[in-house]
């Protein structure tokens, strides 16, 4: 099925106009009869705005397309900033368990993947939709902490402030007559 077919079915059955899928695309409404007429061939931009507006994925319109194109597209920066998340989570559970190995078992007919934590006896499996709910978790738990810690003030304001610390000479911490070395006061106790 051709590229603008595939935009009319998917609209279709979204329950869109023409003229709603241009608003929420954010191309005009001629543009998209004419790529469902098959009269312009959207570029891989075009697609992936109205992928968006659809709420479906890029693949979902067009089956072909280069890593390169695919990589310039606002679903590749989804996925991306997914996958470090992902990553992310993966690194508080090795810091937490100590060892996190990534299992893809294979049958005859499909592959499996989940996560073997912890080591001996201590072990347990985590699936990657577990994964996905630990990271809804911190993401709300993150904006949570965040509304705590965040300073509010002007970015001028902290600035200042922060330059001023920075441009504060330390106290020489290595004065002799502040700190000794322990070495040192041992050796004078052994001398007494």
């Amino acid at each position: 099925m051709s590229i603008g077919k595939k935009i009319k079915q998917i609209r279709k059955e979204k329950g869109l106009t023409q003229k709603k899928l241009g608003e929420l695309s954010g191309i005009n409404e001629v543009q998209i009869r004419q790529y469902e007429l098959e009269r312009a061939t959207p570029k891989i931009a075009t697609i992936d705005k109205i992928a968006n507006a659809l709420n479906v994925s890029i693949i979902d319109i067009m089956e072909q397309y280069t890593i390169a194109e695919y990589k310039t597209t606002s679903e590749y920066e989804r996925v991306e900033r997914l996958v470090s998340a992902q990553q992310g989570i993966i690194a508080i559970l090795q810091d937490i368990y100590g060892k996190v190995e990534d299992k893809s078992p294979e049958g005859t007919y499909a592959e499996g993947h989940y996560y073997l934590i912890g080591e001996g006896n201590n072990q347990f499996v985590l699936y990657d939709g577990d994964i996905d709910t630990l990271y809804k978790a911190a993401k709300g738990s993150i904006s949570f902490l965040v509304e705590i810690l965040k300073d509010a003030r002007p970015e001028k304001e902290i600035l200042d402030d922060y330059m001023k610390d920075l441009n504060t000479p330390l106290p020489n911490m290595l004065d002799a007559q502040k700190w000794k070395k322990p070495e040192t006061n041992r050796n004078a106790d052994k001398d007494r």
